[in-house]
């Protein structure tokens, strides 16, 4: 059995000159999207005009903003007609399946799907989920899919187009709808398991028609009990008719579980600029959770430069419930990214909630519209609420890295507290290449700094951390500085940060991140994988000691495996060893009891015998700290009062076998410097960041 899809109007889309390309379709529907006769707002050259879109403004994604730009290991599965991947506000916002090689052919990560790397094409079972124009079509039809992406994700602060949502969060496109509008009830199912399976948070089905499938309302509920929260959109008025009481005529899949105790699918209808309904929603009180706005949208379209139905990267006006269920489920997507543990009944209560009245300007339609429209601040401002406060990170001064090999290297730097979180990689002879931005523009609190190996590669990703002010939140990029990954360390109510360290923890050749909290709480130290996912925890010092902790890994014994190092923060005086399960293997105090500014560690193999030294650095060089070396035993090697008299006094230290280079940049209150170093001699030093500025500098070495 089929379904037919149609649209809500005749429409399709406005040409860039305002004319209409009108073509009438089938009668029964699925896809519920139409266009408004209107000038098409064909490019907008800079998504900062972001007040083009009032909808935004309306819900008030400005302010939830604050909070979230989204996640990207927060999938979005969109079971549409197929997304245009290779759209320039989207591409940097798909989906990527990390665990598949590229086109080799082979089921890498034997989920069943050869070459999967954006999602799958359920209709013609292959893995190209693009719009599909070899057949028949509509133009409305084929752009349906990438319309719902951009409304959802489309990449924000990229000085082009329009702004999704969420500005980061990667769309998973699933093709299960043609490109003429009709669909299978077995493939959309289809695609909701493979979302499931494959780690999408959210669901949107911008879609309805009236066959009650089993398989399809099965799949949907399997979703929902797997942790997946499901959004569908109302429908829309019959091109000859009025809009449904859904009450008396169930539309699905929206109405799958209207006799269901658990609520597992959200229902949305559509609202105008002034909050009433807009005139083609669908209604109903046992199917309608919510409502968004569904009129005069502009989003992305399907965009083939040349091709005269598709050669407009935006379009609009649209409007329709299809345009509605984005908005919801970007704003899901901003909610998952604060506390992915959400469940969707969570989800589902808090957008119901906060959600803003609209019966009083729907008098007519009272509880047939769900609970209010949608307000997107006070939806991700309760879930911060819902959390927990605990510890509060802080800055610590730089750590160092000493990659060996003798190959061509690039330094990384990050700046400190006093300007934007600019991530600058420079040359070893000090010659700028290029920088990126790992937080948006404006936060001022610092950038903390590693590199990891989570692909096999010595040091493949740059991974970073807020400090204070931004919250606990990590993030992964490439060499090519593309975002690959995030998560947040600690609970969202953190305001300061996270300090971050990388290490095989568990000898299979790939990093583990480790995090450590600062000043303010508990020395919380934690483990993550790659992808966010927590592998374990443990308090350093004593629970009530609130100086803040750093933390390094390096493998002490030669066993394969890392150990955890952990430096206490003010007030403190220790450093401890720690196995990768939390077990204090021991303790040392590196400058005395009398030492307490804190401590910044590192581990680094530095005479190349196959077991990491300990690199201990006071705070404030200068006072009765400085830098000191320990073997991986806690006994002490060789001090000195900075990096080069350090070198100075280890020179008869076996240092003719080690061919690393060792990098640090300056601390809080030093000019912005960065000085490379190789044993028994001082090479050179460059300005990473503008002269004045002097929040310290962290930087490490990739090759």
């Amino acid at each position: 059995m089929t379904f037919v899809i149609k649209y809500s109007n005749m429409f399709e889309k406005q040409s860039k000159k305002g004319n209409l390309i009108g073509r009438s379709l089938m009668a029964a529907i699925f896809v519920v999207l139409m266009t408004v006769p209107n000038t098409v707002l064909a490019r907008i050259p800079n998504d900062q005009y972001f007040s083009e879109l009032w909808y935004l403004q309306q819900i008030n994604a400005p302010a939830a903003w604050d909070y979230s730009l989204g996640m990207e290991t927060i999938p979005i599965a969109v079971i549409d007609s197929g997304v245009d991947v290779d759209h320039p506000d989207l591409a940097e916002n798909i989906w990527l399946n990390t665990d598949e090689m590229t086109h080799d052919g082979i089921d890498n990560d034997g989920n069943g799907y050869i070459d999967d790397l954006y999602g799958w094409d359920f209709i013609d079972h292959d893995n190209d989920p693009r719009p599909d124009l070899d057949g028949e079509y509509s133009v409305l039809g084929a752009n349906h899919g990438t319309i719902s992406a951009g409304l959802i994700s489309a990449k924000g602060d990229n000085g082009i187009g329009i702004v999704g949502v969420t500005w980061q969060s990667p769309i998973m496109v699933l093709r299960a709808l043609d490109s003429m509008g009709t669909g299978d009830p077995d493939d959309v199912a289809s695609a909701v398991d493979y979302a499931v399976d494959n780690g999408a948070k959210v669901i949107n089905l911008s879609f309805d028609g009236p066959i009650n499938s089993l398989r399809l309302a099965t799949s949907l509920r399997r979703a929902y009990d797997r942790g997946v929260f499901i959004v569908a959109a109302a429908g829309n008025a019959p091109e000859d008719g009025n809009a449904i009481d859904l009450d008396r005529e169930p539309m699905y899949p929206i109405c799958f579980d209207r006799d269901s105790s658990e609520n597992y699918v959200y229902g949305v209808a559509a609202t105008d600029t002034g909050d009433q309904r807009a005139t083609f929603s669908n209604y109903g009180a046992a199917c309608v959770d919510i409502s968004a706005p569904g009129n005069r949208v502009i989003s992305t379209q399907l965009y083939l430069p040349g091709d005269f139905e598709f050669d407009e990267p935006y379009g609009g006006y649209f409007k329709g419930t299809s345009v509605a269920a984005p908005l919801v489920s970007g704003l899901a997507a901003l909610m998952f990214s604060l506390d992915r543990n959400l469940t969707p009944k969570q989800v589902t209560n808090i957008i119901t909630e906060t959600s803003t009245d609209v019966n009083q300007k729907n008098p007519e339609y009272v509880g047939r519209l769900g609970r209010g429209r949608i307000d997107a601040a006070k939806a991700v401002l309760k879930v911060t609420e819902l959390r927990r406060k605990p510890p509060i990170e802080t800055y610590v001064p730089t750590s160092a890295l000493t990659p060996d090999g003798t190959s061509n290297r690039l330094v990384v730097t990050s700046a400190g507290p006093g300007r934007d979180p600019e991530i600058r990689i420079f040359t070893e002879d000090g010659l700028f290449v290029r920088s990126f931005n790992a937080f948006p523009v404006g936060f001022r609190g610092g950038v903390s700094l590693a590199l990891g190996n989570f692909d096999g590669t010595r040091h493949s990703s740059i991974v970073v951390g807020a400090l204070a002010g931004g919250g606990p939140h990590v993030r992964i990029f490439d060499l090519n500085t593309k975002p690959i990954g995030g998560f947040f360390a600690y609970d969202f109510g953190f305001s300061g940060g996270v300090e971050l360290a990388t290490g095989d923890l568990d000898g299979d050749g790939l990093d583990e991140i480790v995090t450590g909290a600062g000043p303010g709480g508990g020395p919380h130290v934690r483990t993550f994988d790659r992808r966010g996912n927590v592998i374990g925890g443990f308090f350093a010092f004593d629970e009530s000691f609130i100086g803040g902790v750093d933390v390094a890994s390096g493998d002490l014994n030669g066993d394969g495996l890392d150990e955890i190092i952990v430096g206490s923060g003010f007030g403190g005086s220790s450093v401890r060893v720690f196995s990768a399960r939390g077990e204090r293997l021991f303790e040392f105090k590196p400058f005395g009891d009398d030492y307490t500014t804190g401590l910044q560690v590192d581990a680094e193999d530095l005479n190349s015998d196959g077991r990491a030294e300990i690199i201990v650095q006071g705070k404030r060089v200068g006072d009765l700290g400085g830098v000191a070396v320990f073997d991986g035993t806690g006994h002490y090697v060789g001090r000195g009062g900075s990096i080069p008299s350090l070198y100075a006094s280890l020179t008869n230290w076996n240092f003719q076998q080690s061919k690393m280079m060792t990098v640090w940049g300056s601390l809080m209150g030093e000019s912005p410097q960065v000085t490379l170093s190789s044993p028994g001699r001082l090479n050179f030093s460059f300005s990473a960041f503008e002269p004045s500025f002097r929040g310290g500098v962290r930087a490490f070495v990739i090759e």
